[in-house]
Protein backbone atom coordinates (compact mmCIF):
# COMPACT_ATOMS: atom_id res chain seq x y z
CA UNK A 1 0.00 0.00 0.00
CA UNK A 2 2.94 2.50 0.56
CA UNK A 3 4.45 1.79 -2.86
CA UNK A 4 1.13 2.18 -4.09
CA UNK A 5 0.71 5.88 -2.31
CA UNK A 6 4.65 6.61 -3.65
CA UNK A 7 4.00 5.68 -7.08
CA UNK A 8 0.61 7.51 -7.09
CA UNK A 9 2.44 10.85 -5.13
CA UNK A 10 5.22 10.69 -8.01
CA UNK A 11 2.64 10.24 -10.99
CA UNK A 12 1.08 13.74 -9.76
CA UNK A 13 4.04 15.45 -9.42
CA UNK A 14 5.24 14.18 -12.92
CA UNK A 15 1.68 15.30 -14.27
CA UNK A 16 1.99 18.98 -12.17
CA UNK A 17 5.66 18.82 -13.73
CA UNK A 18 4.48 18.35 -17.37
CA UNK A 19 1.76 21.08 -16.97
CA UNK A 20 4.32 23.76 -15.87
CA UNK A 21 6.64 22.85 -18.76
CA UNK A 22 4.09 23.53 -21.06
CA UNK A 23 3.92 27.18 -20.16
CA UNK A 24 6.57 28.30 -21.81
CA UNK A 25 6.09 26.25 -24.94
CA UNK A 26 2.12 27.83 -25.16
CA UNK A 27 3.44 31.21 -24.85
CA UNK A 28 6.10 30.65 -27.33
CA UNK A 29 3.28 28.91 -29.86
CA UNK A 30 1.53 32.47 -29.81
CA UNK A 31 1.44 33.96 -33.28
CA UNK A 32 2.83 37.24 -31.55
CA UNK A 33 4.53 36.20 -28.42
CA UNK A 34 5.24 39.47 -26.99
CA UNK A 35 1.94 40.25 -26.21
CA UNK A 36 1.74 36.61 -24.15
CA UNK A 37 4.40 37.34 -22.38
CA UNK A 38 3.21 40.83 -21.42
CA UNK A 39 -0.31 39.46 -20.16
CA UNK A 40 1.05 36.90 -17.96
CA UNK A 41 3.80 39.07 -16.28
CA UNK A 42 1.37 39.49 -13.36
CA UNK A 43 1.57 35.99 -12.72
CA UNK A 44 5.04 35.34 -13.39
CA UNK A 45 5.98 37.96 -10.71
CA UNK A 46 3.74 37.25 -8.09
CA UNK A 47 5.06 33.66 -7.91
CA UNK A 48 8.76 34.57 -8.28
CA UNK A 49 7.65 36.98 -5.60
CA UNK A 50 6.16 34.15 -3.55
CA UNK A 51 9.18 31.81 -3.00
CA UNK A 52 11.16 34.16 -1.09
CA UNK A 53 7.77 35.07 1.21
CA UNK A 54 7.70 31.43 1.80
CA UNK A 55 10.85 30.79 2.58
CA UNK A 56 11.72 33.89 5.01
CA UNK A 57 8.65 35.74 4.82
CA UNK A 58 9.74 39.06 7.18
CA UNK A 59 13.38 38.81 6.09
CA UNK A 60 11.64 38.81 2.17
CA UNK A 61 9.58 42.11 3.22
CA UNK A 62 12.30 43.83 4.84
CA UNK A 63 14.76 43.98 1.96
CA UNK A 64 11.77 44.74 -0.50
CA UNK A 65 10.56 47.72 1.60
CA UNK A 66 14.40 48.44 1.89
CA UNK A 67 14.93 48.15 -1.97
CA UNK A 68 11.83 49.92 -2.35
CA UNK A 69 12.74 52.95 -0.64
CA UNK A 70 15.91 53.11 -2.30
CA UNK A 71 13.80 53.64 -5.47
CA UNK A 72 14.23 50.40 -7.27
CA UNK A 73 10.99 49.00 -8.29
CA UNK A 74 9.34 46.33 -10.66
CA UNK A 75 5.89 47.00 -12.34
CA UNK A 76 4.67 43.92 -9.79
CA UNK A 77 5.30 46.64 -6.94
CA UNK A 78 5.91 49.83 -8.63
CA UNK A 79 4.82 52.40 -5.84
CA UNK A 80 3.29 50.28 -3.49
CA UNK A 81 1.99 52.38 -0.66
CA UNK A 82 3.32 49.40 2.05
CA UNK A 83 6.87 49.15 0.90
CA UNK A 84 7.33 52.34 0.30
CA UNK A 85 6.71 53.42 4.18
CA UNK A 86 9.28 53.64 7.13
CA UNK A 87 7.17 52.30 9.57
CA UNK A 88 7.12 48.85 7.84
CA UNK A 89 10.62 48.93 7.31
CA UNK A 90 11.16 49.24 10.56
CA UNK A 91 8.49 46.66 11.92
CA UNK A 92 9.96 44.16 9.61
CA UNK A 93 13.56 44.36 10.30
CA UNK A 94 12.53 44.20 14.61
CA UNK A 95 11.07 40.71 13.21
CA UNK A 96 13.52 39.38 11.16
CA UNK A 97 15.71 39.93 14.59
CA UNK A 98 13.00 38.52 16.60
CA UNK A 99 13.01 35.26 14.37
CA UNK A 100 15.93 35.02 13.19
CA UNK A 101 18.62 35.60 16.27
CA UNK A 102 16.56 32.70 18.39
CA UNK A 103 17.74 30.24 15.75
CA UNK A 104 21.56 30.24 15.73
CA UNK A 105 21.43 27.98 18.93
CA UNK A 106 19.96 24.42 20.45
CA UNK A 107 18.92 26.28 23.31
CA UNK A 108 16.81 28.88 21.56
CA UNK A 109 15.83 27.02 18.88
CA UNK A 110 12.50 26.00 20.66
CA UNK A 111 11.70 29.79 21.29
CA UNK A 112 12.96 30.30 17.45
CA UNK A 113 10.47 27.40 16.08
CA UNK A 114 7.62 28.65 17.88
CA UNK A 115 8.10 32.40 16.36
CA UNK A 116 8.75 31.13 12.85
CA UNK A 117 5.56 29.33 13.12
CA UNK A 118 3.97 32.78 14.17
CA UNK A 119 5.81 34.14 11.07
CA UNK A 120 4.32 31.66 8.55
CA UNK A 121 0.60 32.74 10.03
CA UNK A 122 1.32 35.74 9.17
CA UNK A 123 3.39 35.39 5.76
CA UNK A 124 0.05 34.89 3.40
CA UNK A 125 -1.45 37.68 5.19
CA UNK A 126 1.29 39.77 4.45
CA UNK A 127 1.16 38.91 0.77
CA UNK A 128 -2.44 39.55 0.49
CA UNK A 129 -2.04 43.23 2.29
CA UNK A 130 0.81 43.86 -0.98
CA UNK A 131 -1.23 42.50 -3.27
CA UNK A 132 -4.04 44.45 -2.37
CA UNK A 133 -1.79 47.12 -1.70
CA UNK A 134 -0.54 47.56 -5.06
CA UNK A 135 -4.29 47.51 -6.59
CA UNK A 136 -5.42 50.34 -5.16
CA UNK A 137 -2.06 52.24 -5.90
CA UNK A 138 -2.51 51.72 -8.89
CA UNK A 139 -4.78 54.47 -11.18
CA UNK A 140 -7.97 53.64 -12.11
CA UNK A 141 -8.44 51.86 -15.39
CA UNK A 142 -12.25 52.41 -17.44
CA UNK A 143 -11.37 49.49 -19.53
CA UNK A 144 -10.82 46.75 -16.79
CA UNK A 145 -13.02 44.11 -16.79
CA UNK A 146 -14.46 42.05 -13.55
CA UNK A 147 -14.01 44.09 -10.65
CA UNK A 148 -15.52 42.25 -7.30
CA UNK A 149 -16.72 44.66 -4.90
CA UNK A 150 -15.90 44.12 -0.98
CA UNK A 151 -17.28 46.85 1.17
CA UNK A 152 -15.52 49.87 -0.35
CA UNK A 153 -13.26 48.06 -2.12
CA UNK A 154 -13.46 47.06 -5.86
CA UNK A 155 -10.88 44.50 -6.68
CA UNK A 156 -9.90 42.98 -10.11
CA UNK A 157 -10.86 39.48 -10.33
CA UNK A 158 -7.34 38.72 -11.83
CA UNK A 159 -6.16 39.80 -8.74
CA UNK A 160 -8.79 37.43 -6.49
CA UNK A 161 -7.54 34.37 -8.88
CA UNK A 162 -3.56 35.25 -8.18
CA UNK A 163 -4.26 35.36 -4.52
CA UNK A 164 -6.10 31.87 -4.34
CA UNK A 165 -3.62 30.12 -6.76
CA UNK A 166 -0.97 31.30 -4.55
CA UNK A 167 -2.15 30.41 -1.30
CA UNK A 168 -1.47 26.67 -1.56
CA UNK A 169 2.03 27.23 -3.12
CA UNK A 170 2.28 28.96 0.44
CA UNK A 171 1.41 25.81 2.54
CA UNK A 172 3.91 23.36 0.67
CA UNK A 173 6.45 24.73 0.83
CA UNK A 174 6.09 26.52 4.27
CA UNK A 175 5.52 23.21 5.48
CA UNK A 176 8.19 21.31 3.91
CA UNK A 177 10.65 24.52 4.63
CA UNK A 178 9.39 24.30 8.78
CA UNK A 179 9.92 20.20 8.54
CA UNK A 180 13.41 20.79 7.47
CA UNK A 181 13.52 23.64 10.42
CA UNK A 182 12.81 20.66 12.68
CA UNK A 183 15.04 18.13 11.02
CA UNK A 184 18.07 20.38 11.74
CA UNK A 185 17.05 21.13 15.33
CA UNK A 186 17.04 17.22 15.94
CA UNK A 187 20.78 17.24 14.37
CA UNK A 188 23.69 17.13 16.88
CA UNK A 189 25.82 19.07 15.10
CA UNK A 190 25.47 22.34 17.65
CA UNK A 191 26.05 24.98 15.05
CA UNK A 192 24.06 23.21 12.04
CA UNK A 193 21.07 25.56 12.96
CA UNK A 194 22.85 29.04 12.57
CA UNK A 195 24.70 28.02 9.45
CA UNK A 196 20.53 26.79 8.02
CA UNK A 197 19.30 30.10 9.02
CA UNK A 198 22.23 31.74 6.80
CA UNK A 199 21.56 29.78 4.30
CA UNK A 200 18.17 29.90 3.72
CA UNK A 201 18.40 34.08 4.72
CA UNK A 202 21.16 34.11 1.45
CA UNK A 203 19.26 32.05 -0.49
CA UNK A 204 15.89 34.31 -0.08
CA UNK A 205 17.91 37.14 -1.12
CA UNK A 206 19.35 35.35 -4.14
CA UNK A 207 15.08 35.23 -5.18
CA UNK A 208 14.74 38.41 -4.02
CA UNK A 209 17.62 39.58 -6.93
CA UNK A 210 15.85 37.29 -9.21
CA UNK A 211 12.27 38.64 -9.01
CA UNK A 212 13.85 42.38 -9.42
CA UNK A 213 16.14 41.71 -12.17
CA UNK A 214 15.24 38.23 -13.62
CA UNK A 215 11.44 37.74 -13.08
CA UNK A 216 11.26 34.97 -15.67
CA UNK A 217 14.17 32.93 -13.62
CA UNK A 218 12.64 33.82 -10.67
CA UNK A 219 9.18 31.88 -11.67
CA UNK A 220 11.21 29.16 -12.56
CA UNK A 221 13.04 28.90 -9.33
CA UNK A 222 9.46 29.44 -7.89
CA UNK A 223 8.30 26.44 -9.91
CA UNK A 224 11.08 24.30 -9.07
CA UNK A 225 10.90 25.20 -5.29
CA UNK A 226 7.06 23.87 -5.39
CA UNK A 227 7.88 20.56 -6.81
CA UNK A 228 10.58 19.69 -4.87
CA UNK A 229 8.46 20.48 -1.79
CA UNK A 230 5.17 18.37 -3.28
CA UNK A 231 7.39 15.26 -3.17
CA UNK A 232 7.83 15.92 0.76
CA UNK A 233 4.56 17.36 1.93
CA UNK A 234 2.75 14.61 3.01
CA UNK A 235 5.46 13.63 5.39
CA UNK A 236 6.33 17.00 6.23
CA UNK A 237 3.01 17.85 7.31
CA UNK A 238 2.88 14.86 9.41
CA UNK A 239 6.03 15.70 11.07
CA UNK A 240 5.20 19.52 11.38
CA UNK A 241 1.86 18.86 12.71
CA UNK A 242 3.05 16.79 15.55
CA UNK A 243 5.53 19.21 16.45
CA UNK A 244 3.41 22.42 16.66
CA UNK A 245 0.74 20.47 18.37
CA UNK A 246 2.78 19.18 20.75
CA UNK A 247 6.05 21.28 21.50
CA UNK A 248 4.94 24.74 20.14
CA UNK A 249 1.27 25.17 21.05
CA UNK A 250 2.30 25.05 25.08
CA UNK A 251 5.35 27.43 24.51
CA UNK A 252 2.70 30.37 22.59
CA UNK A 253 -0.10 29.50 25.65
CA UNK A 254 3.16 29.98 28.12
CA UNK A 255 4.27 33.34 26.49
CA UNK A 256 0.84 35.06 25.76
CA UNK A 257 -0.35 33.90 29.81
CA UNK A 258 -3.05 31.41 28.30
CA UNK A 259 -4.86 28.65 29.89
CA UNK A 260 -6.47 25.57 27.96
CA UNK A 261 -9.82 25.43 28.95
CA UNK A 262 -12.23 22.33 28.73
CA UNK A 263 -15.73 24.60 28.27
CA UNK A 264 -15.99 23.84 24.37
CA UNK A 265 -16.20 27.82 23.45
CA UNK A 266 -14.02 26.74 20.67
CA UNK A 267 -15.56 23.55 19.29
CA UNK A 268 -16.22 24.57 15.19
CA UNK A 269 -19.58 24.97 14.02
CA UNK A 270 -19.62 21.92 12.20
CA UNK A 271 -19.27 20.00 14.98
CA UNK A 272 -21.89 22.15 17.19
CA UNK A 273 -24.40 21.02 14.31
CA UNK A 274 -23.61 17.19 14.49
CA UNK A 275 -23.93 16.79 17.98
CA UNK A 276 -26.02 17.61 20.71
CA UNK A 277 -24.93 21.07 22.52
CA UNK A 278 -23.95 19.65 25.76
CA UNK A 279 -21.29 17.16 24.23
CA UNK A 280 -17.95 17.38 25.22
CA UNK A 281 -15.17 18.44 22.88
CA UNK A 282 -10.96 18.17 22.92
CA UNK A 283 -8.35 18.72 20.48
CA UNK A 284 -6.30 16.51 20.00
CA UNK A 285 -3.70 15.18 17.85
CA UNK A 286 -3.67 11.26 16.16
CA UNK A 287 -1.14 9.25 17.03
CA UNK A 288 -2.14 6.43 14.45
CA UNK A 289 -4.39 6.07 11.93
CA UNK A 290 -8.46 5.64 12.90
CA UNK A 291 -10.33 4.76 10.24
CA UNK A 292 -10.37 6.99 7.07
CA UNK A 293 -8.33 9.71 9.36
CA UNK A 294 -4.57 9.70 8.93
CA UNK A 295 -1.62 9.96 11.91
CA UNK A 296 -0.87 12.79 13.01
CA UNK A 297 -4.07 15.06 11.87
CA UNK A 298 -5.47 17.58 14.47
CA UNK A 299 -8.79 16.23 15.26
CA UNK A 300 -11.56 17.18 17.70
CA UNK A 301 -12.64 14.25 20.39
CA UNK A 302 -15.99 14.50 21.21
CA UNK A 303 -18.26 12.71 23.64
CA UNK A 304 -22.07 12.12 22.89
CA UNK A 305 -23.52 10.10 24.72
CA UNK A 306 -22.06 7.07 26.29
CA UNK A 307 -20.01 7.08 22.81
CA UNK A 308 -16.53 8.50 21.84
CA UNK A 309 -16.03 10.17 18.57
CA UNK A 310 -13.17 11.55 16.12
CA UNK A 311 -13.95 14.41 14.30
CA UNK A 312 -11.44 15.70 11.52
CA UNK A 313 -12.47 19.42 9.48
CA UNK A 314 -11.82 19.54 6.05
CA UNK A 315 -11.62 22.66 3.91
CA UNK A 316 -14.54 22.94 1.95
CA UNK A 317 -15.56 19.38 2.59
CA UNK A 318 -17.79 17.54 4.34
CA UNK A 319 -16.61 16.63 7.82
CA UNK A 320 -15.01 13.00 9.02
CA UNK A 321 -16.45 11.46 12.09
CA UNK A 322 -15.32 7.84 13.04
CA UNK A 323 -17.07 6.46 16.07
CA UNK A 324 -13.93 5.26 18.53
CA UNK A 325 -15.43 3.78 21.99
CA UNK A 326 -18.60 3.12 23.35
CA UNK A 327 -19.28 2.06 27.20
CA UNK A 328 -19.99 -1.52 26.04
CA UNK A 329 -16.19 -2.20 24.90
CA UNK A 330 -15.14 -1.21 28.65
CA UNK A 331 -13.39 1.85 29.94
CA UNK A 332 -10.37 3.61 27.75
CA UNK A 333 -7.44 4.52 29.26
CA UNK A 334 -5.19 8.15 29.81
CA UNK A 335 -1.93 8.09 30.87
CA UNK A 336 1.00 10.74 31.31
CA UNK A 337 3.66 10.56 28.82
CA UNK A 338 6.82 13.51 29.70
CA UNK A 339 5.30 16.12 27.33
CA UNK A 340 1.68 14.66 26.33
CA UNK A 341 -1.53 12.86 27.17
CA UNK A 342 -2.24 9.66 25.66
CA UNK A 343 -5.80 8.22 25.35
CA UNK A 344 -6.37 4.77 24.07
CA UNK A 345 -8.56 1.49 24.43
CA UNK A 346 -6.69 -1.40 26.32
CA UNK A 347 -5.67 -2.80 23.41
CA UNK A 348 -4.49 0.48 21.57
CA UNK A 349 -7.09 -0.01 18.63
CA UNK A 350 -6.88 4.01 18.64
CA UNK A 351 -4.27 6.29 20.30
CA UNK A 352 -4.68 10.01 20.38
CA UNK A 353 -2.71 12.82 22.10
CA UNK A 354 -2.89 16.02 23.84
CA UNK A 355 -0.46 18.36 24.56
CA UNK A 356 0.97 19.60 27.95
CA UNK A 357 -1.52 22.24 28.24
CA UNK A 358 -4.14 20.09 29.37
CA UNK A 359 -2.18 18.69 31.80
CA UNK A 360 -3.84 20.46 34.77
CA UNK A 361 -6.95 19.12 33.39
CA UNK A 362 -6.20 15.39 33.45
CA UNK A 363 -8.38 14.52 36.34
CA UNK A 364 -11.52 16.66 34.60
CA UNK A 365 -10.99 14.98 31.51
CA UNK A 366 -11.05 11.46 33.47
CA UNK A 367 -14.12 12.17 34.77
CA UNK A 368 -15.48 13.43 31.82
CA UNK A 369 -14.88 10.75 29.64
CA UNK A 370 -15.33 7.75 32.33
CA UNK A 371 -11.02 7.33 30.92
CA UNK A 372 -8.99 4.98 33.83
CA UNK A 373 -5.79 6.62 34.76
CA UNK A 374 -3.16 4.29 33.94
CA UNK A 375 -0.38 6.67 35.64
CA UNK A 376 3.06 7.42 33.72
CA UNK A 377 4.30 6.41 30.52
CA UNK A 378 7.04 6.60 28.73
CA UNK A 379 9.48 9.10 29.29
CA UNK A 380 7.90 10.35 32.05
CA UNK A 381 8.15 6.54 33.90
CA UNK A 382 11.78 6.76 33.31
CA UNK A 383 12.45 10.31 34.39
CA UNK A 384 10.13 9.37 37.62
CA UNK A 385 12.37 5.88 38.44
CA UNK A 386 15.16 8.09 37.79
CA UNK A 387 14.28 10.70 40.46
CA UNK A 388 13.40 8.24 42.88
CA UNK A 389 16.92 6.99 42.17
CA UNK A 390 18.59 10.41 43.57
CA UNK A 391 19.65 11.34 40.06
CA UNK A 392 17.91 14.93 40.36
CA UNK A 393 19.32 16.29 37.20
CA UNK A 394 17.82 14.50 35.21
CA UNK A 395 14.60 16.74 35.42
CA UNK A 396 16.70 19.70 34.40
CA UNK A 397 18.07 17.95 31.49
CA UNK A 398 14.60 16.61 30.53
CA UNK A 399 12.75 20.07 31.76
CA UNK A 400 10.14 20.93 28.89
CA UNK A 401 12.48 23.81 27.42
CA UNK A 402 15.47 21.60 26.88
CA UNK A 403 16.06 21.54 23.52
CA UNK A 404 17.88 18.29 25.17
CA UNK A 405 14.38 16.65 25.76
CA UNK A 406 12.73 17.50 22.63
CA UNK A 407 15.64 15.66 20.52
CA UNK A 408 14.86 12.83 22.75
CA UNK A 409 11.46 12.47 21.30
CA UNK A 410 13.00 12.62 17.81
CA UNK A 411 11.34 9.58 16.53
CA UNK A 412 7.95 10.31 17.99
CA UNK A 413 8.11 13.48 15.21
CA UNK A 414 9.46 11.94 12.57
CA UNK A 415 7.95 8.32 12.55
CA UNK A 416 5.44 7.56 9.90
Amino acid sequence: MKNFNFYLLRMKASILLLMALNIPLFLYAQSDPFPALYHNLDVIETFSFAAPMALSPFWTLFITALVSTLGIENSQFASNPMLNNNMVLALSFIMVLVTTLPSMTKVSKPIALAAKFLEDQASYFIFVLLMLAQNMAQPENPMQQGLITFGILDIPFSTLLLIGLVAPYFIVVMTVRYFLEILIFLSPLPLLDGLFELAQKGFALFLIFLFFIFPWLGFAFSILIFFISFLFFKRALKATNFFEYIYVQPILFRIFRKKQSLSGDYTPTKIKKLFSDDALSIRCLTAKQIGRIPSKNKVWLVKNGEKLFVCRLRFLRPLTTVQIYSAQAGPAQIGQDLSYLIIQDDQATFKLLLNNTYFEHMDDICKALDLENIGKLGLARKKEELSQRGKQGLQKLTAFWSSGQIRASRDAILKD
